[in-house]
């Protein structure tokens, strides 16, 4: 939560109110229907790329149900633990276990984070913006360049593991056996049970094809993203265009990382006023588009969250308890049974 605050302090310094209002009553709104179709879009194509990771086990509705429901929670719940909600829910009622949801979320993960970089790259390679070319400039770049390095290298180190982990599962799993022999009271049938099913979420990652389609479905979902992010731009600003919408998702993308509140608020306008102010925007306009971006995402994401959830009869706290309980079950199973 603090650092959710700095950061909006820190967007909002300096900031001229009435220039901010003049922003937002000038805007041309009706780029937000092109922007909130991209999102959904974007959505679905996240539901049938899950689908892949899941070896097509659950439906595309269904997918699409969780993966909204997950972003609501990601809302209100911190830590990210609507991760762990996502595959609790995608458990029900479907072959698909705990564990291996999870872990496929994982593989989501990563591979995000290598589309990012991929993303932000790109923009530095061919599409420079104007402030980070000109004087001054060079030190903000290194410290982008220096982030996307960073998690360059995480994200890589992390694929490679679970590529290997997806390719030889026996390696892991001889791991894990050997270690739990040597810690009693474990349950150790239980624990390599739930380790075997992590390893199937990654199963995406042992053919060729099948990672194929993962990189070809991630490459649709950014592509999407940028269109989205421009759309809401070319309300504020007249002259925006691909490169501004990439590189507002890219630095979005290294921001939402770090630790903040519930829905990544702070830094998630921090990350997008940088990239607009890198392309000359104004702070008056940053700001809005940075505000109106989050909050269209943040509205789009929770009334179909919401409204899956009451077609599952749930509600909020009912599926906050559930995950609760869930884990709870999870951490007391590694227990062995009395004898």
């Amino acid at each position: 939560m603090a650092i959710s605050v700095l950061f909006l302090f820190l967007v909002v310094r300096g900031l001229d109110p009435a220039r901010f209002w003049e922003n937002l009553r000038q805007a041309n709104y009706q780029w937000f229907l092109p922007a909130s179709v991209f999102l959904v879009v974007s959505y679905a194509l996240r539901a049938f790329r899950w689908r892949l990771l899941l070896d097509g086990q659950v439906g595309s509705l269904r997918a699409f149900s969780v993966i909204n429901v997950g972003y609501l929670l990601n809302n209100v719940l911190p830590f990210r633990l609507s991760d762990v909600a996502r595959a609790y829910l995608i458990s029900r009622g479907t072959p698909v276990g705990g564990a291996r949801g999870l872990s496929s979320v994982v593989v989501e993960r990563v591979t995000d984070v290598l589309a990012v970089v991929i993303l932000l790259a790109g923009v530095l390679a061919f599409a420079l913006p104007p402030a980070l070319a000109g004087v001054g400039g060079g030190a903000l770049t290194s410290q982008i360049v220096g982030a996307g390095l960073t998690m360059t290298v995480a994200a890589l180190v992390a694929f490679i593991l679970l590529t290997v982990a997806a390719v030889r599962p026996t390696w892991p799993l001889r791991a894990v056996t050997w270690g739990l022999r040597r810690v009693p009271r474990l349950n150790e049938q239980r624990i390599t049970g739930l380790v075997s099913q992590l390893l199937d979420g990654l199963s995406a990652l042992s053919d060729w094809r099948r990672m194929l389609a993962l990189f070809a479905w991630t490459a649709a979902i950014w592509g999407v993203s940028i269109l989205a992010d421009w759309a809401v731009a070319r309300a504020f600003v007249a002259e925006a265009d691909l490169a501004l919408g990439a590189f507002i998702l890219a630095l979005t993308g290294l921001g939402v990382s770090l630790p903040s509140s519930p829905g990544q608020w702070g830094v998630f306008e921090a990350a997008a006023v940088l990239a607009l102010q890198a392309f000359t925007v104004p702070q008056e306009s940053a700001v809005a588009v940075a505000l109106t971006l989050h909050a269209l995402g943040t509205v789009l994401s929770s009334a179909l969250g919401a409204l899956f959830l009451l077609r599952e009869g749930e509600s909020l706290l009912g599926i906050a308890d559930a995950v609760h309980q869930w884990m709870v079950h999870m951490r007391s199973s590694r227990a062995s049974s009395p004898s």
